[in-house]
């Protein structure tokens, strides 16, 4: 007889959704300027409206999901590095109770929580 295999509810990122997610993150305050100089213009060749429309779509899917973190301090921090654009020395200055590694095993907790998100939403490409 063979082995049974259980399915999750709700599948686990993987190693390289939670690096992707990473990435994504840290070109976050990029799509950011991205969406305000483009939204500027007067009129948008078609390249640009996908940009537009796909930088748009990537950033409020990356704030939806930090918003959706249940731990309020892990929400918090992850809002202080990526979307406010702070570094890690300043995350570490401003939660000087934890140690750098606390932090960051915090921001990987978050990050990993935000690829679960996305990949639930099917924000993942």
């Amino acid at each position: 007889m063979g082995a049974v295999e259980q399915m999750e509810l709700f599948p686990s990122a993987t190693a390289d959704e939670i690096k992707y997610v990473r990435q994504q993150l840290k070109k976050y305050p990029e799509m950011r300027r991205t969406i305000t100089v483009l939204s500027q213009k007067p009129a948008l060749n078609d390249i640009e409206q996908k940009v537009l429309a796909k930088y748009k779509r990537k950033t409020e899917a990356l704030e939806t999901a930090i918003q959706c973190i249940l731990d309020d301090e892990i929400r918090e921090i992850l809002h202080y590095r990526f979307i406010l654009h702070h570094e890690r020395w300043a995350a570490v200055s401003k939660w000087s109770r934890f140690t750098d590694r606390s932090l960051d095993r915090k921001v990987r907790d978050g990050v990993k929580a935000i690829a679960g998100t996305l990949k639930l939403t099917q924000d993942i490409d």
